[in-house]
């Protein structure tokens, strides 16, 4: 017998970020073949074609399916609008070919944008910006006032792929959706206050596994100390986000510190933003980072990867100063160290996933 019969059931695409996408996103393709004369459509070749890229392949599920899945990079082109087809030939040399309902953007984030993500199963959902790649000189720079040595030497470094970073601190009511309990009290209660009493173990052994328990492949996790700068700055070289601010004229405007509280946390966002939409990165709790603490920068890495001893050093990076700390503390070159099983009335978080 000669088999002539080829049909499509069906054929779409779905993706990590719906019909509009950037770079870390994937896109998964699925076509359903009809039985031909033999049975089920196997050893078939089905080819994607999105207008404006490369073709891909798709891998026979042995059941008359196939599937494929692609990872956007900073080098896949920019598409706005793309038709998405299939090409299917069967065993016997009969093609066929569809289009699929949704078309496809690809478009690169720019500093700034933001996008909102859910916290694991919580039913929380945490708003994140767009931290781009780039390069900046991390630490203080000569002559900076009231730097500290820990600060120093100034150095390069190369954040070679963007990321995400949480638009405000992690918050008490994000904190409680996910483990069902409050550790912050006294100084600032309220869903929408920092969280504060957790130590660096809290998050790495209780609270990231938590939420990282329904995510694929794209984790959760503390910003490296040089993703935190680089993010803090947000393009500048002054000693806060704001400019230099020698006479401390400014900074109420942009950070809760001893200067303009005495009481405890306030609520996110209060104050202004830095440059690329990042809320309370200069005062309010000091912020946990993945990196040991090393009190110089002699041979620190000039990448955006966390500087982590083998083994552990026995303190862990916190940045930004906080609500009774002194308007120094607030620089975005200053850097303290902390024992990681320290749990304080001024330290709390924020979240970064890659954009990968």
């Amino acid at each position: 017998r000669v088999d002539t019969q080829i049909e499509i059931i069906s054929f779409d695409w779905t993706s990590t970020g719906g019909n509009m996408l950037v770079p870390g996103d994937e896109v998964t393709f699925e076509l359903e073949m009809a039985d031909d004369t033999f049975g089920a459509e196997t050893g078939g070749q089905a080819v994607v074609t999105v207008q404006g890229w490369d073709d891909i392949p798709l891998t026979d599920q042995g059941d008359g399916s196939y599937r494929g899945s692609y990872t956007l990079t900073d080098q896949t082109p920019k598409v706005a609008d793309a038709s998405v087809s299939v090409s299917f030939t069967d065993r016997a040399g009969n093609i066929v070919s569809d289009e699929a309902d949704l078309r496809l953007t690809v478009d690169w984030l720019s500093a700034g944008d933001e996008r909102t993500f859910a916290l694991g199963n919580s039913g929380e959902t945490l708003e994140m910006v767009w931290i781009p790649a780039g390069d900046f000189m991390m630490g203080a720079y000569d002559g900076e006032q009231d730097a500290e040595n820990d600060e120093r030497p100034q150095h390069p470094v190369t954040i070679s792929e963007g990321f995400w970073m949480g638009k405000y601190e992690l918050t008490q009511g994000q904190w409680e959706a996910v483990l069902g309990e409050n550790p912050a009290h006294d100084y600032g209660v309220g869903s929408n206050y920092p969280v504060y009493y957790i130590s660096w173990n809290d998050i790495h052994y209780n609270f990231l596994p938590a939420i990282n328990a329904t995510e694929n492949g794209n984790p959760w996790r503390l910003p490296s100390e040089a993703e935190w700068e680089y993010a803090c700055r947000a393009g500048t070289d002054t000693r806060f986000y704001w400019g230099d601010d020698p006479e401390y004229t400014e900074i109420n405007d942009y950070a809760v510190f001893s200067g303009n509280d005495n009481g405890g946390t306030k609520e996110v966002g209060t104050k202004l933003p830095n440059g690329w939409g990042l809320y309370d990165m200069s005062g309010n709790v000091w912020e946990w980072c993945e990196d040991d603490y090393h009190d110089n920068y002699d041979v620190a890495p000039d990448n955006q990867a966390p500087w982590i001893d083998d083994p552990r050093g026995a303190g862990r990076v916190e940045r930004g100063g906080r609500w009774y700390g002194d308007a120094r503390d607030c620089r975005s070159a200053n850097r303290y160290g902390y024992d990681p099983s320290g749990r304080g009335r001024g330290v709390g978080f924020r979240l970064v996933r890659s954009g990968q």
